[in-house]
């Protein structure tokens, strides 16, 4: 249990959730906070990870990338699922005893997720699984949309205290520090010798943080800042210092968006207890990934390369897909993952069409990724269904199968795609002009849209599929305000003139 006072607030926490994630009061702002995260549901954001621990035993280096949903959203707060594919490599130094070396573990498993419910501030209202991360640095997902701080002008000092009761006393008042046994990180490691394990070696701590937030730069797209915080715990009933940290970071906040566009930082720290002093030095990276990063981030894993397989193996296939044991299913599935079928029979497609909505990930991306390259007409119903899907892949190959397939029962859902906007206008503008002629009424009704983007997009598409009857409409854009949207009105008409 975690008890909080600041100056404004009075709060009770299952858990300390991160040192950079505690409240920020709104130190006597008479107006709420105009800096506010923005959630949309179903939307998928994808964030690098980078992070670095230089300690006494060698080197730790955690890399790879966290995929967040935004689920459901209310007024003011949105519940985070995610999961990660994130590995940390372990360069210990030698030592009597230990291991000298480099060697892999996974953290926070691609299929594994979890859930954050948080308020549009950024402070945590429900925390249902996060991971722990080196002092001063707190939790993952609560790094990334951590408290936005109250104000965007100016330098502001939060001081708050806590009280955590029962935390791990060789973790200090987070509940890792991140790779510093050779057994593993944070809440994952299996303990020191003989077995025993720190974990389970209670402390009540009393714990005071510093944060100084200076903005660096303010403009109507992002605010920079500048960000410090210091750190300092205790036994409560003792006044020796267990725990002291650092950190500097320069955090991007995109105002278009409503999220950090780029979090980095050093950070360093020591844990004094009775029977172990420990140091450590950390440098950290975050940053949400768009364009080509974020493509190669939700591509499937390259599949190996393997021969056709046989009308018996295919047979084989589809047998397995259909029975009761979900071992037998998990094991086909993964032998079609990366399989060359030649005209796939309809049952197979029917199988694999039923599996898109598959509770397990694996299963739903491997039967999406086959459909995106070998469904028909007959799957065109499903693959509509899932353009909306709250995953980004799946998404994705989506918009590709119907790219591909060309069917006008795709036009009407793939306007609406364009005119919400999000990560995909991109596919869904290719695959509308992939469309021809047959979109051009659709798309045309997307220039009374209000969002400017969105009618830019349907510039875009009209450049390459309009004709004369577009013209009246786009020439009404040419004379917008917005430079971008005139520009694209304006190479509209003339490709539509020069076709005629």
């Amino acid at each position: 249990m975690v008890i909080m006072n600041t100056r404004c607030t009075t709060r009770v926490f299952p858990r300390l959730l991160g040192l950079l994630g505690l409240c920020l009061p709104l130190l006597g702002q008479a107006k709420p906070s105009p800096l506010h995260y923005q959630f949309t549901a179903g939307e998928t954001n994808v964030y690098g990870v980078e992070i670095v621990v230089e300690g006494e035993n060698g080197q730790d280096v955690t890399t790879g990338n966290v995929f967040i949903v935004t689920g459901a959203v209310s007024t003011n707060a949105a519940i985070l699922g995610w999961h990660s594919s994130v590995r940390v490599e372990n360069r210990h130094a030698f030592q009597p005893g230990f291991y000298g070396g480099s060697y892999m573990r996974g953290m926070g498993g691609f299929g594994r997720e979890q859930q954050l419910d948080v308020d549009e501030h950024g402070e945590v209202l429900r925390d249902g699984g996060d991971y722990a991360l080196p002092v001063p640095l707190g939790e993952l997902v609560s790094l990334i949309f951590q408290p936005l701080p109250p104000k965007t002008a100016g330098t502001q000092e939060i001081h708050d205290t806590a009280w955590v009761v029962d935390a791990p006393l060789l973790t200090g008042p987070v509940e890792s520090l991140a790779g510093q046994s050779p057994y593993g990180p944070g809440p994952f490691f299996g303990g020191g010798f003989g077995g025993y394990d720190p974990r389970t070696a209670p402390a009540t701590l009393k714990v005071e943080r510093r944060v100084t937030w200076e903005v660096v730069s303010n403009t109507p797209a992002l605010v920079v800042f500048q960000q410090a915080t210091a750190l300092r715990s205790w036994l409560q009933t003792g006044t020796d210092v267990r725990l002291t940290a650092q950190a500097e970071a320069r955090l991007e906040f995109n105002l278009t968006d409503g999220r950090f566009d780029r979090i980095e930082g050093t950070a360093g720290f020591v844990s004094v207890t009775e029977t172990t002093s420990r140091q450590a030095k950390i440098q950290y990276s975050i940053r949400h990934l768009t364009g080509a990063a974020l493509a190669a981030a939700l591509a499937p894993p390259v599949p190996p390369v393997n021969a056709p397989l046989s009308d018996a193996e295919v047979q084989k296939l589809i047998a397995d897909l259909k029975s009761d044991d979900d071992n037998t299913r998990r094991s086909a599935i993964g032998r079609l993952n990366g399989a060359t079928v030649t005209s796939p029979p309809a049952e197979l497609m029917s199988l694999l069409a039923g599996m898109v909505s598959d509770s397990e990930m694996f299963n739903r991306m491997t039967a999406m990724n086959f459909l995106s390259q070998h469904a028909t007409p007959e799957q065109v119903p499903v693959l509509l269904k899932v353009i909306n899907d709250s995953d980004m892949s799946i998404r994705q190959n989506a918009i590709r199968a119907l790219t591909r397939l060309h069917d006008p029962r795709a036009i009407g859902p793939l306007v609406d795609l364009v005119a919400r906007g999000g990560s995909f206008n991109n596919e869904a503008t290719s695959a509308l002009i992939s469309a021809g002629p047959d979109a051009e009424k659709p798309v045309l009704a997307l220039l009374a849209e209000k969002n400017v983007d969105t009618r830019r997009q349907a510039c875009v598409i009209l450049q390459q599929i309009g004709t004369r009857d577009s013209l009246e409409a786009l020439q009404k854009q040419m004379a917008d305000p917005d430079q971008q949207l005139s520009q694209a009105a304006v190479e509209a008409v003339r490709a539509i003139n020069n076709r005629q």
